[in-house]
């Protein structure tokens, strides 16, 4: 059974309540205060993992909306973020390339030490 959201004519409480389709014109009085209440339309939740190209996100790093995939993509782009269906790749390429750098310091750091020791 459907999930509906309501609203207090009254005292503009909000509620939601389980009914059949067939019943859902039927609201329960408030919980609060008891007054009529009438039906909500709510919109679903929209999540970044299930975007689609007709779907509206709230962006978490600025706060604009973007309307489906390309925007998405475009304002990581802009923003210089990678998606994170690539980032495990990107991680791995920059411990790699880390651990080289360290490598190569630490030749020549032992490289320095020798000739200071004039061995």
């Amino acid at each position: 059974m459907p999930i509906y959201s309501i609203k207090c004519t009254e005292c503009d409480e909000h509620d939601t309540f389980v009914s059949k389709i067939a019943e859902r014109d039927t609201t329960p009085a408030c919980h609060h205060c008891n007054h009529p209440t009438v039906r909500t339309l709510d919109a679903p939740m929209v999540t970044a993992m299930g975007l689609s190209d007709h779907a509206a996100i709230k962006s978490s790093i600025d706060g604009s909306m973007l309307y489906g995939r390309s925007d998405y993509y475009k304002h990581l782009q802009k923003h210089d973020v990678l998606p994170e269906s690539e980032m495990k790749g990107e991680a791995a390429h920059q411990k790699k390339q880390i651990a080289k750098k360290d490598k190569e310091q630490r030749k020549k750091t032992i490289s320095d030490t020798i000739a200071k020791l004039g061995a």
